[in-house]
């Protein structure tokens, strides 16, 4: 999916208006950048147009992070049909997002 902002923009610019007049907020990329953990995010440059990531601490049993992603029609094997991923640090669960390449707009 193309991502809809010019990404020339600089990091501060936090609205625009759409063709239609109408006022466009954008998120700033300090927040599209930040993890929230036990907070769903939809991944907004996903080819999957409902896609979803949830990280989750597991500080009892593995003491690292969960990666949770599911979108319309995902085959995985968790509730959800979700697939996930353990990291073992929030540094780790950062480096794994920018690997990645998603933009992620939490809720």
């Amino acid at each position: 999916m193309a991502n809809a902002w010019n990404e020339a923009e600089p990091a501060n610019v936090g609205e625009r208006s759409g063709a239609d007049g109408r006022k466009i907020v954008k998120p700033r990329r300090a927040e599209m950048d930040m993890v929230k953990i036990n907070t769903t995010g939809t991944i907004m440059n996903s080819e999957h147009p409902t896609h979803q990531v949830r990280v989750e601490h597991d500080p009892e049993k593995t003491g690292g992070y969960f990666i949770v992603e599911w979108w319309d029609g995902s085959g995985g094997p968790n509730p959800y049909r979700a697939f996930d991923s353990w990291v073992e640090t929030l540094s780790g669960v950062s480096q794994f997002i920018a690997e990645s390449g998603w933009k992620i707009r939490w809720q």
